[in-house]
């Protein structure tokens, strides 16, 4: 897997995030044989299955927790009712046959967790986090590469009070997004990119508060932004990111159209000194 983290100063294709933004590629299965590996802790079990299909590769991964006695360690002897479990898979195809330089991924992840406390007079606390996605990679005789993502994402958090003093609530976010981004690159290492996205989220809350009365809010909105960036990157110790995103609509009542610029730049003055800045 590759993992990139940003904290701070992000470049056009990332404009609109409010907080730090880790971007994770994961590996693709084993193209020759099948394997298995596993691993068991004093808290969870998990395990990775991959292998070779038809033009492309498979794998599945999972974990699941067992058991909670561990925890006492950190809570004062006490321990916390804690269950879950997440999934994960991807498949990838190529073949010329369809199209020549071309890769096609198919992926999901879920997961599931829960606090109970097998108690009626305690609270019960539930998430899910699922995601299912697409991905075309396609690479051109020229030093051109495109990528296609289609992503389908949903979250949904609950509390079920039982014979507590809380109060019911539920949350639910749907967030369908559908991204194409091109990339050139130069013989000197420059890079142009242009990327267009289209997202729409759909959110639901509901509660219950102290004196009794219900509420429910339900809300759809949609965002279109294109973005352009230049990465001049032919200098060892220098590069340098600018670009911008042009937002046609946003995802609030008053977030029409807005422009937004972005630089950021490195100089490393020594191998393991470096200066960085972004705008």
């Amino acid at each position: 897997n590759a993992v990139e983290f940003y904290k701070g100063g992000y470049t056009a294709e990332y404009a609109g995030r409010i907080s730090s933004v880790m971007n994770i590629i994961s590996k693709d299965g084993n193209k020759n044989r099948f394997g298995f590996t596993g691993g068991v802790s004093f808290l969870t079990a998990k395990g990775l299955l991959e292998g070779p299909i038809p033009n492309g590769s498979f794998m599945i991964t999972g974990r699941k927790s067992y058991n909670t006695q561990v925890l006492k360690r950190f809570f004062n002897d006490q321990t916390v009712p804690i269950d879950f479990y997440d999934l994960s898979f991807k498949v990838t195809y190529s073949s010329s046959d369809i199209f020549n330089n071309a890769k096609f991924s198919l992926f999901g992840y879920f997961t599931n967790d829960n606090v109970d406390y097998d108690n009626p007079l305690r609270e019960e606390f539930s998430w899910q986090n699922n995601l299912v996605g697409f991905e075309w990679l396609q690479v051109y005789d020229i030093p051109l590469f495109s990528r296609l993502g289609i992503s389908l994402s949903t979250f949904e958090g609950e509390v079920v009070p039982n014979l507590s003093s809380l109060k019911p609530r539920y949350n639910s976010l749907q967030d369908l997004t559908i991204t194409f981004d091109m990339n050139y690159v130069y013989d000197n290492r420059d890079e142009i990119g242009l990327g267009l996205k289209l997202k729409t989220v759909n959110s639901e809350f509901s509660q219950t508060n102290f004196v009794g009365l219900e509420s429910n809010i339900e809300d759809f909105a949609g965002n279109i932004s294109i973005y352009g960036k230049y990465k001049f990157l032919r200098w060892k110790n220098f590069g340098l990111d600018a670009g911008a995103r042009i937002n046609m609509t946003g995802l609030s009542t008053s977030g029409s159209g807005t422009f937004e610029p972005r630089v950021s730049l490195t100089y490393r003055l020594l191998p393991y000194i470096a200066l960085k800045a972004a705008w």
